[in-house]
């Protein structure tokens, strides 16, 4: 039994992973603020603005992977430090460039896999550093990214307006200094130092192909679910400041929607986390994933109907609150699919997968808004996808597939070494 679970260090462990949402979680979130700011700047249609903007939040789940693999060979901590590098990097490069081209590699691919190095690593530290409270650690954890969409969505784009795109890039890149604390909190448990030899070849059985989840035809389901889902909570971060700019609002006007949607989230995450692990509730995740879905289908496909300002305001606050609940869910029933020991794997594999719809779902709305001047058609379709994706959730038992209870799971240091 690891006896650094559950105590002091636990929680700055805790901390440290807010600290890490804050700065990267957040500005994922803010991708609307940047789509905003390179149409204004490069005068590029929307579309093509939102191609750097979500490619840059995608590659963060694509880069999962090589992520949590070098968590296991060369540690947490070095793996934050050179993700913090690497995003400085990136930011102080996309500063200097007046070819709109060139923030694909800079801003979208480069910062991108900076910010995985620095992102998995929290869900690692945490499985290592709790165990009975964890789905409240990582309701705390992930509100950091809520509460860092909130104070930044309007201080870049306060920046970008006042200081000028360079500017404010380099702005950003000195605010991925708070990254060091991280870096200095995230060693290992002594559990790890005491069993070296053990996680060492956990962590070989772990970089392989776990054929076991692949055939696991629950998981196959929730992948696809999830899929489905994924243009809708990327589309409306991208595309609801320039929503709110058709309706008459100003551009920090606007941006507030996006703090909106980031502090209904915030309510969504820490609520989720206190009573997810009641015994009453623990088979019904996957019904209150449902719920949420259906609240974010029908929502969304409204949402370009608002009359004013409010209305969306209204719209950003049901998405919000929901897309929270689904985000401090979404580890949690993966690994009630596929049981601990499995998690690894199939949780930096579906994080791989999705970054495919998370650009696909911005850019569809993009491009069908140059194309019709509209959001009507590309909302109602990743809303309609929403509902399909909880009609989906029906095939999955409430039962977990590995029928574990709580008490009885493996230890969750097991997860990733």
């Amino acid at each position: 039994m690891n006896n650094s679970k559950d105590t002091g260090w636990s929680w700055l462990i805790c901390v440290g992973s807010f600290i890490c949402n804050l700065v990267i979680g957040a500005q994922m979130n803010c991708s609307g603020v940047f789509m905003s700011a390179f149409v204004d700047n490069y005068k590029v249609s929307r579309g093509e603005a939102a191609w750097v903007a979500v490619l840059a939040s995608s590659a963060v789940y694509f880069f999962a992977p090589l992520s949590t693999s070098l968590c296991n060979r060369i540690g947490s901590r070095m793996t934050v430090a050179m993700g913090t590098i690497i995003c400085m990097v990136a930011m102080v490069s996309s500063s200097f460039h007046s070819s709109f081209k060139a923030l694909y590699f800079t801003f979208g691919i480069l910062w991108g896999l900076g910010a995985s190095l620095s992102y998995y690593p929290n869900f690692v530290m945490l499985s290592k550093y709790f165990e009975k409270k964890i789905s409240l650690a990582n309701g705390i954890s992930t509100s950091g990214s809520s509460i860092g969409t909130i104070a930044l969505s309007p201080l870049i784009q306060y920046a970008f307006k006042q200081f000028g795109l360079s500017n404010g890039f380099r702005i950003l890149a000195c605010f991925h200094i708070l990254l060091i604390i991280p870096v200095c909190l995230y060693r290992p448990p002594e559990a790890d130092k005491t069993a070296k030899i053990s996680r060492t070849s956990k962590t070989s059985r772990t970089s392989c192909i776990d054929k076991d989840v692949l055939k696991n035809s629950k998981y196959r389901i929730w992948v696809v679910a999830v899929i489905f889902f994924q243009p809708n909570q990327a589309a409306p971060f991208a595309h609801v400041v320039r929503l709110g700019q058709d309706i008459g609002a100003s551009k920090i006007t606007a941006s507030l929607l996006i703090s909106i949607m980031a502090g209904a989230s915030l309510v969504g995450r820490l609520a989720i986390g206190r009573v997810a692990d009641l015994k009453c509730l623990r088979q019904k995740r996957k019904n209150i994933m449902q719920i949420a879905f259906l609240c974010i289908a029908v929502s969304t496909a409204l949402a370009p109907f608002s009359p004013s300002f409010i209305w969306l305001a209204l719209y950003a606050a049901v998405f919000g609150l929901n897309e929270g609940i689904y985000m401090n869910l979404f580890m949690v029933i993966t690994k009630d699919i596929v049981g601990a020991d499995h998690l690894a794997f199939a949780f930096g594999i579906l994080c791989s997968i999705l970054s495919v719809p998370k650009t696909v779902g911005p850019l569809f709305a993009g491009f069908m808004f140059d194309s019709y001047q509209s959001y009507v058609l590309p909302f109602m379709v990743i809303g309609d996808l929403t509902a399909l994706a909880a009609i989906l959730l029906f095939r999955i038992r409430s039962q977990t597939s590995m029928e574990l209870s709580v008490d009885d799971e493996p230890e969750t240091e097991n997860i990733v070494g």
